[in-house]
């Protein structure tokens, strides 16, 4: 009996997209007590700003990741923070 692996796909995709939406929600309900955890100093934020901006503001997400990454001594400790946040 042939499987249908097309159903399976569709099903693992939305699967993933369940759990990917509900991890999504989790980073929009940050409160500014989160955010003072995770970015306790002026430059943390000034840092988290900028990245965000270069993220936002990079049509492809190849040129964000080759921006991000000239600066990554930079970003590093607010991108691990975030990380570890949600980890």
């Amino acid at each position: 009996m042939a499987k249908d692996y097309a159903a399976l796909a569709r099903q693992a995709a939305e699967l993933t997209n369940k759990q990917l939406a509900s991890e999504i929600t989790d980073l929009n309900s940050l409160t500014r007590r989160d955010l003072e955890e995770l970015l306790p100093t002026k430059k943390d934020k000034a840092d988290f700003v900028e990245l965000m901006k270069i993220v936002q503001k990079e049509t492809k997400e190849d040129e964000a990741i080759a921006r991000v990454t000239q600066d990554v001594v930079r970003f590093g400790k607010v991108i691990v923070r975030v990380l570890k946040f949600f980890a």
